[in-house]
C-alpha cells in the first residue's frame, strides 16, 4: 500500500509543480522538481494505514492508506530545502490542486 502511496504522493507533487510552473514560470520549478524526487519518502509521513484485511479466497492481503495533506504540507513547511515561495504555493493552493487530482482520478 506504501508503494501506491507514494506514487500518488508523487502524482500529486508532480501536479502541484506543474500549477505551480504555470503561474510562476518554469524557471523556479527546476530546484523543486529535484527536490521532489528526493524528498518522497519524507513526504510519506503524512500517510496512515488505517485498515488491513485477507481476501480468504486468493490469500491476497490489503490495505487501506489515508493520505494527510496537511501532514504533507507541514512536512514540507519543516523542510528547508523547499523555497520559501513554494511553501506558500503549496499552503495557498494544495487543497484545490488536490481536490481537482482526486477528481480527475476517478
Amino acid at each position: 500500500a506504501r508503494t501506491e502511496v507514494a506514487s500518488v504522493i508523487g502524482i500529486f507533487m508532480d501536479n502541484v509543480t506543474k500549477d505551480y510552473s504555470h503561474h510562476k514560470g518554469k524557471s523556479q520549478t527546476v530546484d523543486i522538481s529535484r527536490v521532489l524526487k528526493t524528498k518522497t519518502r519524507v513526504l510519506m509521513a503524512g500517510v496512515r494505514i488505517i485498515a488491513r484485511w485477507k481476501d480468504s479466497d486468493s490469500k491476497h492481503v490489503y490495505a487501506l492508506a489515508e493520505l494527510d495533506l496537511e501532514q504533507i504540507k507541514k512536512v514540507v513547511n519543516s523542510t528547508s530545502s523547499f523555497p520559501d515561495h513554494f511553501k506558500n504555493y503549496l499552503n495557498e493552493n494544495g487543497d484545490d490542486i488536490f481536490n481537482n487530482y482526486a477528481t480527475m482520478s476517478k
